[in-house]
């Protein structure tokens, strides 16, 4: 034991480990050596690590801006764009966001006679934390017309959103960037700002742990951070971006039009369920603009990037705005 013991601590200070790498290795070998337990001087390794380590916690990625990047996304990736919204909506973790195969989704329709709720499991076929297949409900109707179009356009076993974890992330770290500044998102961040933002609408803990599939109110209030989210809408207020949001979300169905056909309830009226279902208070916001025809770019849009000073103004037929700093463009049709 004691060999395992300076071992371990000299593998520590040589290689420089993560401290969750570090805490898996002495759990490891506690675990193969039963007779190892406690490996003392680890142990005392990981409690003074404790004591100075500051934990990363994950950077909040609220509705508003989720949707301007789905509309940025939408043009190439509009599977993505859809799902970084859905995932959001529903509080998925990433992992649970791109294993969702058509088959997992059921709908209204699905099932004669049943309330308009859409239901999505979870872990059939690899399990979740909860060691069961778990399942969340999506309600609202713009939310559910998304949905209907994704299992309509993707074969029964196919997933919906087809994409790797690291293939996520980079789109998503290279479209922060051609919005002119680094925030640090991830995709845990649609997860993460689930909890605060619901929090800020006055749901309920218990509702929201259940809706969120939190084992412990502990490990929800690791999630719940409204300081970050507040100070990251600040930042994106005075990056000039505040109207680009707020059309990305009047207009949002515009950016997928083959989605649009699906949410027909929500264009009779039925947008307000999108709003309330992901926590916010108003609608108006959102239903002001729908039946609004776009033309080329989005003139809000160009607004905001005119006075941003991140994008370069484009005439009224051009398609598509040019936005960061590094000559990267990234579309945006309508």
């Amino acid at each position: 034991a004691k060999q395992w013991d300076d071992l371990v601590v000299e593998w520590r200070n040589d290689s420089q480990p993560s401290k969750a790498a570090f805490e898996s290795c002495v759990a490891a070998i506690e675990f193969v050596f039963p007779r190892f337990r406690p490996l003392v001087w680890a142990r005392s390794v990981i409690s003074g690590w404790s004591v100075v380590h500051q934990t990363r916690h994950t950077v909040p990625l609220g509705l508003g801006a989720a949707c301007l990047i789905a509309a940025i996304l939408s043009p190439d990736h509009p599977r993505l764009g859809l799902g970084i919204v859905l995932q959001r909506l529903l509080g998925l973790r990433p992992s649970e966001l791109l294993n969702i195969q058509s088959r997992d989704v059921s709908l209204p329709e699905h099932v004669p006679g049943s309330l308009e709720v859409c239901t999505v499991g979870l872990g059939i076929r690899t399990g979740t934390k909860a060691k069961r297949a778990q399942a969340v409900i999506l309600r609202d109707v713009v939310g559910i017309g998304f949905m209907r179009w994704l299992v309509h356009e993707t074969p029964h076993d196919d997933v919906l959103i087809p994409y790797t974890y690291e293939r996520y992330r980079r789109l998503l770290m290279r479209t922060e960037r051609g919005l002119g500044f680094e925030l640090g998102w991830t995709p845990h961040s649609p997860h993460s700002v689930f909890a605060s933002e619901l929090t800020a609408a006055r749901v309920a803990y218990s509702e929201l742990r259940e809706r969120g599939r939190w084992v412990a109110d502990s490990s929800l209030r690791t999630y719940v951070d409204l300081v970050s989210s507040a100070n990251i809408a600040v930042t994106l207020r005075l990056s000039g971006l505040t109207s680009a949001i707020a059309y990305a979300q009047a207009h949002f169905l515009h950016f997928f039009p083959g989605a649009r056909l699906f949410c027909t309830e929500a264009l009779r009226g039925g947008v307000e369920g999108f709003a309330q279902g992901a926590g916010r208070q108003d609608a108006s916001a959102l239903g002001s603009g729908l039946e609004a025809e776009a033309c080329g770019l989005p003139l809000a849009i160009e607004e905001a990037v005119e006075d941003s000073g991140r994008f370069s103004a484009v005439g009224p037929d051009s398609p598509c705005a040019k936005v960061g700093t590094d000559r990267k463009s990234t579309r945006l049709n309508s």
